[in-house]
C-alpha cells in the first residue's frame, strides 16, 4: 500500500510539472562534454514511444536511426525507436531554451504520421536535421549522462552530437585537431565515464 501511495505521488508530481505548460531545455556540462537536459517533459496517455518520460530534469538523446533520407531543418523526423527504456519527450506548451543554447535549436513539433495529443520535443542536430529527443529510462537524476551507447548520442547547445568513441557531428568543417571557439570536441566513451565518475565521487 505504501508503494502504491508513493507511486501515485510521483505520478501526480510529474503531471503537476508538465501541466504548468512549461518545458525548459538547459545545457549541463559533464567534464568536457556539454549535454542538453529537459525539465517538464510530458508523456501523453495515448502514445508512449520508448516508455514514460519523466517531467524531472534529465539528459536528452537522439536515436541515430531516426535520421531521415532527406534531412530537414523544418520538419522533425519520425521516431523509429521500437524498444523500451528510452522514452520519447513530448512537450506541453512553449519550450524555453536556456542560456548558451543556439536560438531556435529546439521546440515542440507535430510529426506527420504520429498520432499524439502533444507535440514532440525536436532539436536541429548538425548532420541529422530536426530530430526527436528521448530520455534514458535508467538515469536516476539530472547528474547523470548514462545513455550514450550504440545508436544513442547526446546533443549540445550548438546542435553538435557526440556518440561513444566517435567524433561529434559539427557544421564548421574543421577537424577535432583544429577546434574553434564553441565547437564540440571529440570525446571518447572512456573520457565521458571518467568525468561522470569524478563528478559522482
Amino acid at each position: 500500500m505504501k508503494v502504491q501511495s508513493a507511486l501515485a505521488a510521483v505520478v501526480a508530481s510529474a503531471h503537476a510539472i508538465s501541466a504548468s505548460g512549461q518545458t525548459t531545455v538547459d545545457p549541463k556540462t559533464f567534464g568536457v562534454l556539454e549535454v542538453l537536459q529537459v525539465t517538464g517533459a510530458l508523456s501523453p496517455n495515448d502514445i508512449n514511444i520508448g516508455g514514460i518520460a519523466t517531467a524531472e530534469t534529465r539528459s536528452m538523446y537522439i536515436f541515430s536511426l531516426d535520421k531521415p533520407d532527406v534531412i530537414s531543418t523544418t520538419e522533425c523526423s519520425y521516431p523509429e525507436y521500437q524498444g523500451g527504456g528510452h522514452p520519447l519527450v513530448y512537450v506541453d506548451g512553449e519550450v524555453t531554451l536556456g542560456t548558451g543554447i543556439k536560438a531556435g535549436l529546439c521546440g515542440g513539433y507535430t510529426i506527420a504520421g504520429l498520432e499524439a495529443d502533444a507535440p514532440v520535443l525536436c532539436c536541429n542536430v548538425n548532420g541529422y536535421g530536426l530530430m526527436p529527443m528521448y530520455q534514458y529510462g535508467d538515469e536516476a537524476g539530472a547528474n547523470t549522462v548514462g545513455g550514450i551507447d550504440g545508436n544513442w548520442y547526446t546533443v549540445d547547445g550548438q546542435g553538435g552530437s557526440t556518440a561513444p568513441g566517435s567524433e561529434p557531428a559539427v557544421d564548421t568543417g574543421m577537424t577535432p585537431e583544429q577546434p574553434s571557439s564553441g565547437q564540440s570536441l571529440m570525446v571518447s566513451a572512456a573520457t565521458v565515464l571518467a568525468s561522470i565518475a569524478a563528478l559522482l565521487a
